[in-house]
């Protein structure tokens, strides 16, 4: 029991062990997948046609998550904290609209909770927490200087989750309105794409109040967005010009601190 405790303290605690990353890396497949499953679930005629198809993934998904949950509840060491903490609740979250949908089938069929489901994207921010620690213990451990990609990585993860919350949040408001363009998840996450990256074709557009205040919303967290990757993107040409240079600099700024 001590052994299967040590290797599961390794795997979901031990933040500068490979395996933990590599098992945070795989969760972080799983939320992608599962999240862009949602979204294709909410496609009119898919859902009908693939039924079968959807509750299988969404079954074996939230099976994996389930027993994720379990074992951070139990290598807790105040468990009731952890389960009160955000990332417990986000955690809970990610599986529970399901759990409700199997006992209560003939109130809340799971298809009727798609909107609820797709909460589980918040657990990405568990990820983006993890790989933002990464040059820093890297650096300490004399592993390596900077890992440039991890901050892509970061940023890929947190721009995918701004276009999934908000093409979902924009097709509650519109969903309803009649003659809407925003007949799905994913038109509203084209159309977010869209806005995050300025790009503004304009075949989308919000009618409702509700809709223009999510508009409003995506447009400056992709102002935001768009600083961070210029950032990102200037720092890696910078060290790609200047070499040693650049690397002196950090290694100087790091020593202020």
């Amino acid at each position: 029991m001590s052994t299967i405790n040590h290797y599961l303290q390794i795997a979901f605690q031990e933040r500068t062990s490979r395996i933990y990353h590599a098992v945070q890396d795989i969760l972080a497949v799983i939320i992608v997948l599962s999240v862009i499953l949602i979204a294709t679930e909410s496609v009119e005629g898919l859902y009908e046609r693939y039924t079968n198809l959807f509750h299988i993934s969404e079954l074996a998904i939230v099976a994996i998550f389930t027993v994720e949950y379990l074992i951070y509840v139990y290598l807790a060491k105040d468990k009731a904290a952890y389960i009160l903490s955000f990332f417990g609740l986000i955690d809970l979250m990610a599986i529970l609209p399901t759990y409700l949908a199997l006992f209560f089938a003939s109130f809340l069929p799971l298809h009727s909770l798609l909107v609820l489901r797709v909460v589980r994207v918040l657990r990405l921010l568990r990820v983006v927490r993890v790989l933002k620690l990464i040059p820093y213990t890297a650096q300490r451990q004399g592993v390596a200087r900077v890992v440039p990609w991890r901050a892509l990585e970061i940023a890929f993860f947190a721009m995918f989750s701004v276009v999934v919350i908000s093409g979902t949040l924009v097709f509650l408001a519109e969903g309803g309105v009649p003659r809407t363009k925003f007949t799905d998840i994913p038109q509203g996450m084209w159309w977010a794409l869209v806005t995050l990256t300025t790009v503004g074709y304009g075949d989308l557009v919000p009618q409702t109040f509700l809709g223009r205040i999510v508009a409003a919303l995506t447009m400056f967290t992709g102002f935001i967005l768009f600083v961070v990757f210029v950032a990102i993107f200037s720092r890696r040409l910078q060290k790609m010009l200047l070499g040693n240079l650049a690397e002196e600099e950090d290694e100087d700024e790091t020593s202020l601190y």
